[in-house]
């Protein structure tokens, strides 16, 4: 019986022991399990403030103090000195909200660039807005490389502005345009003629019903110029006076072509000195509006599609300038495509 007594205290001594153990292992398990968790929680901030400053690489924005906040994330971490990490999260809060605003306000400037782009591609930039206009992209374009959130909305408004002038002024010069076709004489023209002008002005108008005010232009300018045409044509038969000789680029085949007699062409009159250099050999043209341009010329006898005729028979003046209009022409329509550039057609 004394030595069941005996066995009793140290069997509960040993159970105690056990006990404070575990408790111990479970206290160490949890204090292990936060600290983990802790370090994570740190090191996800830590990743994310490096990851938002990696956006602004190659910017004009002094990021040192980011850089050096994130620095001493890292030796924390690297330490794992959760002690301060109290104190650096709250400076790593504030960083990684600032800079998601910054990045996120940038973005919607790119967008609202990306828009306007579009937007403007709908209207002519007549030469009075062309300054203008540049400077308001170019200022667009200087706040989204400085992050210069703050400069959204008055960019926004400017552009708003701009839109609305240019609607106006379009407006407005593709009614004049419209009035000046109507008051031409046309009484002399062909049924062809009249019909292509016809189909001109519903080109037109189906531009301008679809906002496309740019192309409305374009297209009205076209028909001008060739009723402009008939209407010269029209008047020197009543007169009695010769009809018009005139050239795109006259003596194309009889000499060389210079920068200087080019120098006011657009894409499309560099289309028409090429073709005229065709058309002088008897070639006819696929393109209705071309065709028309030299029908109305009384030197003009087409009788050979463009594609059939034979180039070997053009002189060296004809094949040099031929050469030379081709890559002016590129050159126009790349310069067309980047500035939208109005066209100019030359007269007839």
């Amino acid at each position: 019986m004394k030595e069941k007594s005996k066995k009793k205290p140290g069997l509960i001594i040993f159970c105690l022991l056990i006990f404070f153990l575990a408790i111990a292992a479970g206290v160490y398990l949890i204090i292990s399990v936060w600290k983990n968790d802790r370090i994570n929680s740190f090191k996800t901030q830590a990743d994310n403030l490096e990851s938002l400053l990696k956006n602004f690489e190659g910017s004009s924005m002094d990021m040192t103090d980011y850089e050096h906040l994130l620095l001493e994330c890292k030796n924390a971490l690297n330490k794992s000195e959760i002690s301060s990490f109290n104190e650096l999260e709250d400076h790593l809060k504030d960083s990684i909200k600032y800079l998601s605003k910054l990045i996120t306000g940038r973005e919607e400037m790119e967008t609202l660039k990306s828009e306007y782009t579009e937007i403007f591609k709908k209207y002519k930039i007549t030469e009075s807005y062309q300054a203008t206009y540049e400077e308001t992209i170019s200022s667009l374009d200087a706040a989204i490389a400085a992050y210069n959130i703050s400069e959204k909305n008055n960019l926004n408004q400017a552009l708003e502005a701009m839109e609305k002038v240019l609607l106006s002024d379009n407006q407005k010069e593709i009614q004049m345009m419209k009035n000046s076709i109507n008051t031409m004489e046309t009484a002399n023209a062909t049924n062809s003629e009249l019909q292509m002008i016809n189909e001109y002005e519903q080109e037109a108008e189906e531009f301008q019903e679809d906002g496309n005010y740019s192309a409305a232009l374009d297209k009205l300018g076209i028909c001008l110029d060739f009723v402009t045409a008939i209407a010269a044509r029209t008047k020197q038969k009543e007169t009695g006076l010769e009809v018009s000789e005139t050239y795109v680029l006259e003596g194309s085949d009889k000499r060389k072509v210079t920068e200087g007699d080019v120098s006011a062409l657009s894409a499309y009159g560099f289309e028409l000195a090429i073709c005229e250099i065709y058309a002088r050999h008897g070639a006819t043209f696929t393109d209705e509006q071309i065709q028309a341009y030299f029908d109305a010329k009384t030197w003009y006898l087409g009788k050979t599609p463009r594609d059939e005729i034979d180039t070997r028979e053009f002189n060296k003046y004809e094949v040099a300038n031929l050469a030379f209009l081709e890559e002016c022409k590129e050159q126009a329509e790349a310069e067309t495509v980047e500035e939208s550039e109005e066209m100019i057609v030359p007269d007839v």
